[in-house]
């Protein structure tokens, strides 16, 4: 869900299980890393290097594996040359 918040000053927000599970898994990953359940790293693996940090316990989902996205890989489709994360 994601809509706009106030009358005076807007702000744009975004609600729901999604952004509750995105925060969950953030919160469980390394800091300065770009973290991401399993589920979302089945939608990048092709274009991504990363590495399991493992299953961790995420409040309302039990056990979820995080993976550290490490930056594109050098042959992904339409990718010219490989951007790692620093």
């Amino acid at each position: 869900m994601a809509g706009v918040v106030g009358h005076r000053q807007y702000m744009f927000d975004l609600w729901g299980d999604t952004v509750n599970t995105a925060a969950r898994v953030e919160s469980h990953g390394l800091n300065g890393s770009v973290n991401v359940s399993a589920t979302a790293w089945q939608q990048i693996a092709d274009q991504c290097e990363g590495e399991s940090l493992g299953l961790v316990m995420v409040k309302g989902k039990g056990e979820v594996e995080i993976i550290r996205v490490d930056g594109l890989k050098a042959k992904a489709p339409g990718v010219a040359a490989a951007v790692k994360a620093e």
